[in-house]
């Protein structure tokens, strides 16, 4: 998880109250949790400063599991907590990891030629651009979900390279994972089949990536048990503010054989249409490609272009 990123604090924010009112202390908590704050998320550890030695030994002693209980109810997934004092001398290296050598993606897969300047803005596309611009800068703050959907060959593609290509440029340590539908039910599949060990597949994504853009999510429909998985995945990022962008072929209301339940997700978050693009788009798309091959658009007759 990056630190540069407000979800960490918005995580423990959301999580303390729920331990407050399991702790049914309100002394303990007040003294010992009341000024805790997560310092960092590693592999599947969760390290939280508190003022003293005495809360440590307190809360390690007494209730650390019930509150690994509410964290693993509020993530659904099985963190561990550690507390320590902002004076020891731990790191987040002296946290234990874990085995990521059979990683799910070995990298972000985000293609550097797809980027904001030279994507062709027009009507048929601006509200699409403007939001995409939006969340690449913002993460998680506005439109989350952000869904781009319309007929093949109109940019939303390019569009889905350009968000974690500007995320990348503005939040350097940003982990950005951009992957086709179909290249997620491939990791499913060998996920099922045992191919991949160690940590799972819903947990991976939770502390491996802090931006997910899936491509052609339509290739999920009518596939039950991966689309319970990325609703696992889903929900683990919109809880903890993580940005979601994603394309499809049609308005996810339309999307005939996916879960009522991802429906519904994706269309309480920004569906956005890219329509066929205007003459003057068109014209303009083809000037730039002339000029990216090298070539001037001088040397073409106008009526040409």
């Amino acid at each position: 998880m990056n630190n540069s990123i407000s979800e960490i604090a918005q995580l423990w924010d959301r999580i303390l109250p729920r331990i407050k009112e399991e702790m049914k202390d309100n002394m303990v908590f007040d003294t010992f949790l009341n000024d805790s704050y997560i310092d960092c998320i590693k592999d599947n550890q969760i390290l939280v400063i508190v003022n003293s030695t005495v809360a440590v030994q307190v809360l390690s002693s007494k209730y650390k599991q019930m509150i690994n209980d509410v964290v693993a109810g509020a993530t659904e997934s099985n963190f561990v907590i550690r507390f320590i004092t902002s004076d020891q001398k731990e790191t987040r290296d002296a946290l234990v990891p874990i085995d990521n050598s059979r990683a799910y993606f070995a990298d972000s897969l985000l293609n550097p030629n797809y980027t904001f300047k030279n994507f062709v803005v027009g009507p048929s596309n601006r509200e699409a651009y403007q939001a995409a611009l939006m969340a690449s800068q913002n993460p998680g703050k506005f439109y989350n979900p952000l869904l781009i959907y319309g007929d093949s060959g109109l940019g939303k593609t390019h569009l889905l390279h350009a968000v974690g290509n500007a995320a990348k440029e503005k939040f350097p340590k940003l982990r950005v994972l951009y992957v086709h539908a179909q290249e997620f039910l491939d990791e499913y599949i060998k996920y099922v089949k045992g191919d991949r060990e160690g940590v799972s597949i819903v947990d991976w994504f939770k502390t491996s990536v802090d931006m997910l853009l899936v491509d052609d999510v339509q290739f999920l429909s009518n596939k039950k048990n991966t689309e319970e998985t990325f609703f696992s995945i889903y929900n683990n990022f919109y809880a903890m503010g993580k940005q979601i962008v994603l394309t499809s072929d049609l308005h996810p209301s339309k999307l005939n054989g996916l879960d009522a339940r991802l429906k519904t997700r994706f269309t309480q978050g920004l569906p956005l249409s890219i329509n066929q693009p205007e003459k003057e788009t068109c014209e303009s798309i083809l000037r730039m490609r002339i000029e990216a091959n090298g070539l001037n658009t001088e040397d073409f007759d106008e009526e040409a272009l």
